[in-house]
C-alpha cells in the first residue's frame, strides 16, 4: 500500500487482522484408532489435550476418505474453478482415488451458472458422489465444516486482500495450501499453517495437495503452528489491543 499510495513506509502503522476465537478454542476432532493406540502406548491423554507434545488428533485422518476444503464465496475471483481443475488432477494420482472435496460458502444467483458449471465437471468425470456443496454456513457451521476436512484450499484468482477465512481454518487445527500472491504469503510466513502454490496452477496445486495429504507429520506440524499462532496472536483482542497502541501513540504526540 505504501507503493500504491506513494506513502512513506515510516508513515504507515501495521495492525495484523485477528478474529474471534470463541468458536474454536475447543476445537478438537475424535482421533483415530491408529493415533488413540498412540495416545496410550505414549502416555497422552484420549482427548489429546496434553500440553508437552503436539496435538495428534489435529491432523490425522478418522475413520472416513480424506477431504479437502473450500471455504469461501463461490466466485470467479476466489478460484473455485482452479480447485476443481486440481482435484480432477487428483483423484488420477496414485493413493488419492478416494480423496473428497467439501465446498462451502455464499452463492450468488449472478454467480450460480459458474458455480453449477464447475459442479458439472465433477458429475461429468464421475465424481458425483466425490464432492458435496453444503451452502453457506453460520460461525458455528464454519467450526462443523472444519471438522470434516484434512486441508483448506482456496486459490484466489485475485490478489486476496485479507484471508480471514485461512485465519478460521488454522483456529480450528486445519492446515492451508494457498497461491502464492497478496495476503496469504504473509499469513503462512507468520502462521507456518501451511504451503504456498505458483497462482493459477491446478497441476502444481494437485500436487501440493497430494504432498501434504501423504505427509501425516508435516501435515500435523502446519496444524499445530498455524493453530497456536492463531489463537495466540491472530485474535481479535490482540488486534484491538495493538489498534489501541497506535491511537494512543497518536494521542500522546498531540499532547
Amino acid at each position: 500500500m505504501a507503493g500504491y499510495f506513494g506513502i512513506p513506509p515510516d508513515k504507515l502503522h501495521i495492525v495484523p487482522l485477528g478474529i474471534d476465537i470463541r468458536d474454536f478454542e475447543s476445537s478438537r476432532r475424535t482421533p483415530c484408532a491408529v493415533c488413540q493406540t498412540r495416545q496410550l502406548e505414549n502416555g497422552e491423554p484420549e482427548n489429546g489435550t496434553s500440553t508437552d507434545r503436539p496435538d495428534r488428533s489435529q491432523s490425522c485422518f478418522p475413520t472416513r476418505p480424506p477431504a479437502v476444503g473450500y471455504l469461501a464465496r463461490l466466485a470467479p475471483e476466489k478460484g473455485l474453478h482452479v480447485l476443481v481443475d486440481a482435484f480432477l488432477e487428483l483423484r488420477r494420482m496414485a493413493g488419492m482415488d478416494n480423496v473428497q472435496l467439501h465446498i462451502a460458502g455464499w452463492l450468488g444467483e449472478h454467480h450460480r451458472p459458474y458455480a453449477e458449471s464447475q459442479f458439472a465437471k465433477l458429475r461429468s468425470a464421475g465424481l458425483s458422489d466425490a464432492f458435496q456443496f453444503i451452502g453457506e454456513v453460520d460461525r458455528r457451521g464454519k467450526a462443523e465444516f472444519l471438522r470434516t476436512i484434512d486441508l483448506m484450499s482456496v486459490p484466489a484468482t485475485h490478489r486476496e486482500p485479507k484471508g480471514l477465512f485461512v485465519l478460521e481454518s488454522l483456529a480450528a487445527g486445519v492446515p492451508v495450501v494457498l497461491p502464492n500472491h497478496g495476503a496469504f504469503p504473509e499469513l503462512i510466513a507468520s502462521t507456518g499453517g501451511g504451503c504456498l502454490t505458483p497462482p493459477h496452477d491446478p497441476n502444481a496445486l494437485a500436487g501440493a495437495i497430494a504432498d501434504l495429504l501423504r505427509d501425516e507429520p508435516r501435515r500435523r506440524q502446519h496444524a499445530a503452528a498455524g493453530r497456536q499462532a492463531v489463537l495466540e496472536h491472530r485474535h481479535a483482542e490482540a488486534m484491538a489491543r495493538a489498534t489501541l497502541e497506535v491511537f494512543q501513540m497518536f494521542a500522546g504526540a498531540v499532547r
